[in-house]
């Protein structure tokens, strides 16, 4: 098992590259597979997109759609609202998602030398320094 911090760096790399490289992919890579149960925590989705994605033809679109079952199940969003993207371009939707996820939830990356990164979208990004000599 990863350890939390190193899953969740992790997780951010995964929905980052899938939101970046969304608006360059090809059109096939759009077409998102009817998909199976919502995907609870970073841990499952790393092992999913990990075991089903690599060995397929379309790598982008099982991205895709793993990040999508991920970002509704963070939502809350029932199936049916999350599904209404039908007749929407899919990056579309990751982008949407994305942002609704970060002006809802609280983001936090510990630094070396007792610095801590943290964002809200109610407060923005935070950071505080620690000098080495008064960290306990």
């Amino acid at each position: 098992m990863m350890p939390t911090r190193t899953r969740s760096l992790v997780l951010v790399v995964v929905v980052a590259l899938v939101a970046g490289v969304a608006s360059g992919a090809s059109i096939a890579s759009n077409l998102v597979e009817e998909e199976r149960p919502r995907i609870a925590s970073s841990e499952e989705l790393l092992s999913s997109i990990v075991n089903e994605c690599f060995d397929g033809a379309s790598v982008m679109g099982c991205l895709k759609g793993k990040v999508l079952l991920y970002l509704d199940g963070m939502l809350g969003l029932r199936e049916e609202e999350a599904r209404a993207f039908e007749e929407r371009n899919v990056d579309e939707v990751i982008f949407d998602r994305v942002g609704r996820v970060l002006a809802t939830h609280e983001f936090r990356v510990q630094l070396p030398e007792d610095t801590v990164v943290s964002y809200r979208a109610d407060k923005g990004l935070d950071i505080d320094v620690v000098p080495a000599g008064l960290a306990t």
